[in-house]
């Protein structure tokens, strides 16, 4: 159901006007609509490898297209804005919203920003029990899952997962086995503590 007063229309992204620097800039939020989701972003992720090529002016014009991402706003020659991994908690629904629902956590691929509006269609609702901090790594699990799909996986293969982390978080690998069939599944954790 909508609530028709949307509570800004400016919000706060962080953008890379040139390599090697970030700032952050004021800028509006997308028109709110009928499908539309308002979004109050509490975490979002930096990918140490994806983003740090972004920073750096790295990323090769091959790749231009294919590196892409939704919301993306300029392009890989600066000023860009990119990332894909938010969280937060929708404060506003457009009047043909049926999917989520008002203070619902979700996951959505969009760049930095504290506000968001998206379509519906965007947003990815998180489990009441899973922080927001953990929902943010919901970017890396599909790359996982990527894998195994493209690996053409079959009933008769066995499938081993490594997983890596600096900060002793068990989210991804569960989730990774809830999406498959866990009878021919296992996972090797490996946990490096600072």
């Amino acid at each position: 159901m909508s609530q028709k007063n949307v509570i800004t229309s400016r919000a706060s992204r962080l953008t890379y006007p040139k390599p090697d620097e970030a700032v952050i800039e004021k800028c509006q939020v997308s028109d709110f609509k009928d499908d539309s989701v308002l979004i109050n972003v509490l975490h979002s992720g930096i990918s140490r490898g994806t983003e740090s090529l972004v920073y750096g002016g790295k990323v090769p014009v091959s790749e231009w297209t294919r590196m892409r991402c939704p919301h993306q706003v300029g392009e890989f020659s600066f000023p860009i804005t990119y990332g894909y991994a938010c969280c937060g908690v929708v404060i506003e629904t457009g009047a043909d919203v049926s999917k989520v629902k008002l203070g619902q956590k979700v996951f959505v691929l969009h760049p930095h920003q504290d506000i968001i509006c998206v379509n519906e269609e965007m947003c990815n609702p998180l489990p009441d029990q899973l922080p927001t901090t953990r929902g943010v790594l919901s970017a890396n699990m599909e790359t996982a899952l990527n894998a195994f799909w493209d690996g053409e996986v079959e009933d008769t293969n066995s499938v081993y997962f490594l997983y890596t982390t600096s900060t002793g978080d068990k989210f991804h690998p569960s989730l990774c086995l809830k999406a498959v069939r866990n009878d021919f599944c296992q996972i090797f954790y490996y946990c490096k503590y600072r």
